[in-house]
């Protein structure tokens, strides 16, 4: 008895868009999880540089100085939007990208997500370099030098530095992770049948003739 490849592709890519439904839905609580980490690590980071830059402090005055704890706490407001501008590129997500049959790098967090975030902390260096705080810097795939007056290639300012991500943010990345591993599987699943398809429509056609 032959194979009904039609039902199978069906049935197939069906389960496939189930699954994708899935990590779209994994895709959306990593951002959420994002957040708050960003805006602490904006919080934290500003009011750090304040800290250890106590003349420059003096210099700027209490009301430059208000000025610019108000620019970083617009920031930190606008972390949300931050995080869906840098993070919904379809680019970063295994289940948006076509061909659905890529590399998976294990259950790490891929570096172009991790410079999507570094690409916000990339925002406040810039707002604290404006006053000549620079230890948040920024800087350019073709100039290591790290100075606040640098930018990647992609015209964006972005903060060259390693991260640590939280564990709970791992912890989702990582469910993201294995929903990739079956997702490869259906993917070879659906190209199997079509080709499997594709042969028995030559054979049928041979026998035709």
């Amino acid at each position: 008895m032959s194979k009904d490849y039609d039902l199978l592709i069906s049935q197939a890519e069906g389960s496939f868009e189930e699954l994708k439904t899935e990590m779209e839905e994994v895709r959306l609580r990593f951002k959420l999880a994002v957040i708050p980490y960003v805006k602490e690590w904006i919080n934290e980071t500003a009011r750090n540089e304040i800290k250890t830059n106590s003349e420059l402090v003096s210099e700027l005055g209490v009301e430059r100085l208000k000025q610019l704890k108000e620019e970083v706490g617009a920031l930190i407001e606008e972390v949300p939007s931050r995080v869906d501008h840098y993070l919904d590129n379809s680019v970063m997500w295994w289940h948006m990208r076509e061909p659905q049959l890529g590399t998976l790098y294990g259950g790490r967090i891929p570096s172009d997500i991790q410079d999507a975030i570094k690409y916000i902390f990339g925002e406040l260096g810039v707002i604290l370099s404006k006053d000549g705080f620079v230890s948040v810097k920024t800087t350019s795939s073709f100039d290591r030098s790290y100075t606040s007056a640098s930018w990647n290639h992609n015209g964006k300012p972005m903060y060259p530095y390693g991260i640590v991500l939280p564990k709970n943010i791992e912890t989702v990345y990582g469910e993201y992770a294995e929903l990739i591993k079956e997702g490869q599987k259906k993917a070879t699943i659906i190209k199997d049948l079509k080709k499997g398809k594709e042969q028995n429509n030559i054979v049928e056609l041979w026998d035709s003739l």
